[in-house]
């Protein structure tokens, strides 16, 4: 399962988020995290939650699945939580783990995995942070306004 999610995350296997939708992308995300029998993740996801833009859903995913990689590599999580909302046209994709947490605040971010998720997230508008969790763990967050389909 981690090395699906490896070639996922390096983009060797191809993910239509457009067609499907990022909702369902997620959600296809957890059930290969879930794999891992030491491992259980979850997808929350608003029903009403579409990307129009096949860029913004694409680099959206690709924070996702970093994210969720940090947490397996990095963290000893036993649970992972991804979830994406929108609420008053602000989408929210955020990854919480239970594990050891990151050690630095966002803006320290020294892996280039987190260099590139902030990379992403500039692509397409976004704002990302990275903070310890309450109670142990760390949260990626990703806030953008709605995107609306391209002409």
């Amino acid at each position: 399962a981690l090395e699906r999610l490896r070639r996922l995350a390096h983009g060797l296997i191809p993910l239509d988020v457009y067609e499907r939708g990022l909702a369902s992308a997620l959600s296809d995300l957890a059930v290969t995290v879930n794999e891992r029998p030491e491992l259980a993740c979850t997808c929350e996801c608003d029903e009403n939650v579409e990307i129009g833009d096949s860029l913004v859903a694409t680099q959206l995913h690709a924070i996702a699945q970093e994210a969720v990689t940090n947490a397996i590599k990095h963290s000893r999580a036993d649970r992972i939580l991804i979830s994406l909302h929108v609420n008053h046209e602000v989408v929210t994709l955020e990854i919480c783990d239970d594990g050891q947490g990151i050690p630095c605040k966002s803006g320290e971010m020294p892996g280039m995995g987190l260099r590139i998720m902030r990379y992403r997230a500039g692509l397409v508008s976004a704002v990302l942070d990275i903070q310890p969790a309450d109670g142990g763990g760390t949260v990626v967050t990703c806030r953008m306004p709605k995107p609306t389909a391209p002409p």
